[in-house]
């Protein structure tokens, strides 16, 4: 009888260490399901506090919805160790002094302690022709084109000089390049429009044509320890580059643009 007994024993233990095994792995993955949960709570409490940071500090006169986002891994464990692996900014439809910009930024090592700097941030500025002329109307800067046309790789401008007191209104082809925090416009081309039909100069002036150049500071659309690092022209429209280094993303830092000195 014992053999039987045992024998009758083995598949209840087995049923049971089973049922054991199926328990222990719903739990499992009922607490895996649970920090998932919590972590994704606490990463979208984050994402709403950045953004309601950075909109609390922005310069007067820029509106506009900003979407945050934080990457990484679980968000907690980037939490206790104090910071944020990736935090990827996007408003495409923000607006300084009413003119559209669009505009997305990719920080990285994004300290918990928001008075600490960053490590790194890269970022875009999109801009139509309409909303360049606007912000440069806006700027207040008195050596700026009245009216900048956007082309393939080129800008042009309408400009004139003084000749024998006589004004002469050329047209201007130039190559956008920068220096510092100054976009200078330096011409590769011009054609007078006061003459009939129009006349060609700028195989006439050659090299001369620098003479002509037209420097645009930009350091007061950009907050301090902001660098422009590159600008790519098409028909139309603007995209400038930028990156920074060791910002801080406080309500005074986003506040405070650089100053361009010779107005």
């Amino acid at each position: 009888m014992a053999p039987a007994a045992a024998t009758a024993r083995a598949p209840r233990r087995r049923r049971r260490a089973l049922i054991a095994v199926i328990v222990v792995g719903v739990l499992v993955l009922l607490l895996v399901v649970a920090v998932f949960v919590a972590d994704a709570s606490l990463r979208s409490y984050a994402e709403e506090r950045i953004r309601a940071e950075i909109r609390d500090g922005l310069p007067s006169g820029v509106t506009g919805d900003l979407a945050v986002d934080v990457g990484g891994g679980l968000f907690l464990l980037q939490y206790l160790r104090g910071s944020l692996d990736r935090v990827d900014l996007a408003a495409p439809d923000l607006a300084v002094n009413g003119v559209p910009v669009g505009f997305r930024a990719v920080a990285t090592g994004v300290p918990v302690d928001r008075s600490q700097s960053i490590e790194k941030m890269v970022g875009t500025v999109r801009l139509s022709e309409d909303a360049v002329n606007d912000l440069v109307a806006e700027s207040g800067l008195t050596n700026v084109p009245a009216e900048i046309r956007l082309g393939n790789g080129a800008v042009g401008y309408a400009s004139s000089f003084r000749v024998l007191g006589f004004d002469l209104d050329y047209d201007v082809t130039a190559e956008p390049r920068i220096d510092g925090d100054t976009v200078i416009l330096t011409p590769t081309d011009a054609e007078l429009t006061s003459v009939p039909g129009g006349l060609n100069i700028g195989g006439v002036l050659g090299d001369n044509l620098s003479r002509f150049a037209v420097p645009l500071c930009v350091a007061q659309f950009l907050p301090q320890g902001v660098t422009l690092t590159g600008l790519e022209v098409t028909t139309g429209r603007l995209v400038a580059t930028f990156a920074a280094t060791d910002l801080v993303l406080s309500e005074q830092t986003l506040a405070s643009p650089g100053s361009c000195s010779d107005g």
